[in-house]
């Protein structure tokens, strides 16, 4: 979701509502490049600095700061036209995911939870359900498992995403698209864009 399908990152965004947007993103920026290897870690820490702030910042990031990256909204009513199912798998929040399903046709989300307390953010985080937080494993793991429960091989699915995080579930595909990705990532994937919108990919079925 971050980054490929919108156009933040949607944790350093609430982190600099509270003034750790600095702090936040450069942890951010090691993970997604790969250099800080337990991602469960590191977001665990960036949510950690949020501790104590107004759960209104999620609110006003879905109100005003969310946009689809360019081409999102075509790729996506295109792919609703096709009947091609759309999972949406992210080490982000539900609170987040579950809008984007909403406003843009999403089939299915799988996300991580951010604890809120009294309307506080406690700075935990958990996976779906309370499960161990998301991460390149995860992905992975949710993606295989939705396959399986709908029928459909590993090599029939198209996977997309451009971080570190992402290279698991790239590299199990029968298509993979590492969008305007990290250096690291791309090697990992079928198919690399690194200056087309997101619909520049319906180029592929062409």
């Amino acid at each position: 979701m971050d980054s490929t399908f919108l156009n933040l990152e949607t944790l350093d965004e609430m982190a600099s509502f509270v003034g750790k947007g600095e702090e936040v993103a450069h942890i951010t920026e090691l993970a997604m490049q790969g250099k800080i290897r337990n991602y469960a870690e590191s977001l665990t820490a960036r949510v950690k600095l949020m501790a104590g702030a107004d759960a209104s910042i999620v609110d006003r990031l879905i109100d005003r700061h969310i946009k689809p990256n360019p081409g999102a909204e075509k790729l996506v009513a295109a792919f609703k036209e096709a009947g091609i199912p759309m999972l949406l798998v992210s080490g982000g929040f539900s609170c987040v995911t579950e809008v984007v399903k909403e406003r843009y046709g999403f089939t299915h989300v799988i996300s991580n939870e951010l604890e809120i307390v009294d309307g506080k953010l406690t700075g935990r985080v958990t996976g779906p359900f309370g499960t161990p937080i998301i991460d390149g494993r995860g992905k992975i793991s949710y993606v295989s498992a939705y396959a399986l429960q709908h029928g459909i091989e590993l090599s029939e699915l198209i996977t997309m995403g451009d971080g570190s995080n992402d290279i698991p579930m790239l590299e199990a595909a029968g298509l993979s698209i590492a969008w305007h990705a990290k250096p690291k990532v791309r090697p990992h994937a079928k198919q690399a864009f690194d200056f087309a919108p997101l619909s520049g990919v319906l180029a592929l079925f062409d």
